[in-house]
């Protein structure tokens, strides 16, 4: 209920104060169906809580569970956006959202190569939940670089569910990766 003008200047007011950041729509031959509207990411995650006045005992919750979903998504962007310096590869990180519904939460692109990231708030994988990731490829949208589609699920256990496509537990973006990609310490993604 709050005029656009104004929630624009919020938007730019807080991210002149480093509480938020834009994630760039991936708009490389966008067409009519996809949105090139960025999407705002907190800085913080545990300031995003503090804001909402979510604490330990609301995630136990079943509404807890529902907000865990975009904070669990906000904290994987953090840690790619903070492991991006440390790669070989510079990245740029987008997200796509098309007009139907389609959505990939984060997309990171380096040179030939792009990964989607879909975050999940579960602790289980199924093949459904690389439809976005399926979608995306299937439209062209990697412009002919190589595509890996990664699910990002609260479970530990790394599993691949077919061509460059993998369930990787979200602790993979701050811990050890050496078991994934026989000692190498880069991200496995691009």
């Amino acid at each position: 209920g709050i005029d656009q003008k104004t929630v624009n200047h919020y938007l730019d007011l807080l991210a002149r104060m480093f509480a938020v950041t834009q994630l760039r729509a991936w708009t490389p031959r966008a067409s009519r169906q996809d949105s090139l509207r960025g999407k705002y990411h907190f800085l913080d995650v545990g300031m995003a809580c503090a804001l909402r006045k979510l604490d330990a005992a609301f995630f136990d919750r079943d509404e807890g569970a529902r907000q865990l979903g975009p904070l669990a998504e906000t904290f994987a962007f953090q840690e790619l956006q903070r492991a991006a310096p440390l790669q070989d590869k510079e990245f740029d990180l987008h997200h796509w959202r098309s007009r139907d519904r389609d959505e990939i939460d984060i997309l990171a692109s380096a040179g030939d190569a792009i990964a989607g990231f879909e975050v999940k708030a579960a602790q289980s994988v199924r093949r459904e939940d690389f439809a976005h990731l399926d979608a995306f490829e299937r439209r062209g949208l990697a412009e002919g670089r190589r595509f890996t589609g990664v699910v990002l699920y609260l479970g530990d256990q790394a599993c691949s569910f077919g061509r460059r496509r993998f369930a990787l537990p979200l602790s993979v973006l701050w811990s050890r990766i050496d078991a994934l990609e026989g000692g190498q310490t880069q991200l496995p993604i691009v």
